[in-house]
């Protein structure tokens, strides 16, 4: 699990992160399989071609909220800490404890939920569309330069592109 750094480092697309997603879905599957409808690769990571942070993020898919306090309570017999929605409605974010080879970012989100359905629309439009693809890379490079030593200045300026995106895909 990643903790929060102020380092922007963009790296090339790796096709070892989808290996890596494989790997911990067949890890979190083992931990709470039971509640999950399906686990999906979303974010830069997930988009062949694309560079990116070298984070996997991960979106569990459930039924509703109501499964919530179970999964928090299995994942947290797992090192996991549960840190709220961090300001993404119907996105529930956890940490894990301890450091692990792969670095990444996991989310619980209700099938409905529009933290989900943003991420898949982002993602799903952005692998369809190489043109998208390559504005979000450059756009992407020239923040991570700019605001190499702030994320939080890196991630706003991501925000009025995929908001672009979003809507054009009938999202926010």
């Amino acid at each position: 699990m990643v903790k929060k750094t102020d380092i922007v480092i963009i790296e090339e697309y790796d096709s070892n992160w989808e290996k890596q997603f494989e790997t911990l879905k067949l890890m979190i599957n083992n931990y709470i399989g039971n509640f999950i409808l399906e686990i999906q690769h979303v974010g830069s990571t997930s988009i062949d071609g694309l560079s990116a942070k070298p984070i996997i993020d991960i979106d569990i898919v459930i039924e509703s909220t109501k499964d919530l306090p179970k999964i928090i309570h299995e994942l947290e017999q797992k090192d996991y800490i549960y840190q709220g929605d961090l300001g993404v409605k119907d996105r529930y974010a956890f940490q894990r404890i301890y450091d692990e080879d792969i670095k990444y970012h996991l989310y619980v989100c209700p099938k409905d939920g529009i933290g989900y359905k943003e991420h898949i629309l982002f993602r799903d439009y952005l692998r369809s569309n190489f043109e998208a693809r390559d504005n979000y890379m450059k756009l992407k490079k020239e923040l991570a330069k700019k605001f190499e030593r702030d994320s939080e200045s890196y991630c706003n300026g991501k925000t009025k592109f995929i908001q672009k995106i979003l809507k054009i895909q009938g999202g926010i």
